[in-house]
């Protein structure tokens, strides 16, 4: 199952990801960058996040089920970009409780290996 979630997006991915970057500027503006990616998954109605590496940028797909749609794309050298990753990382030990749309919810990483590189996938559960 979980092979079928990498290859919808992985094929999501390389659909338009030039033109998300504008919701990641807006997100990074905006305050918490793993809050509002899990905002826009929501909005989307999926349920997990997957962030994996890809020509250089971490590249984020919003999931519900085994489909997926790129919702944001990081310059993996920024610094945004490694705080992004540090952040997942320390989610892996200690999931984070965040308040999106009035509503409580748990998110919570995992590292999984995608052709060499870590990649992420962090579940949305509401409280």
């Amino acid at each position: 199952m979980r092979y079928k979630a990498e290859v919808a997006c992985a094929a999501a991915v390389g659909h338009k990801m030039r033109n998300r970057k504008r919701l990641i500027d807006k997100a990074a503006s905006s305050g918490d960058l793993i809050a509002r990616l899990a905002d826009k998954t929501i909005e989307l109605g999926g349920n997990e996040l997957f962030v994996e590496y890809k020509d250089g940028h971490e590249s984020v797909c919003a999931m519900k089920g085994n489909v997926g749609l790129g919702i944001a794309s990081l310059d993996s050298s920024s610094a945004e970009a490694r705080e992004f990753r540090n952040r997942l990382y320390a989610m892996t030990k200690k999931g984070e409780i965040v308040t999106i749309q009035d509503k409580t919810y748990t998110l919570k990483a995992e590292v999984y290996d995608s052709f060499g590189e870590d990649a992420f996938r962090v579940t949305i559960r509401e409280k």
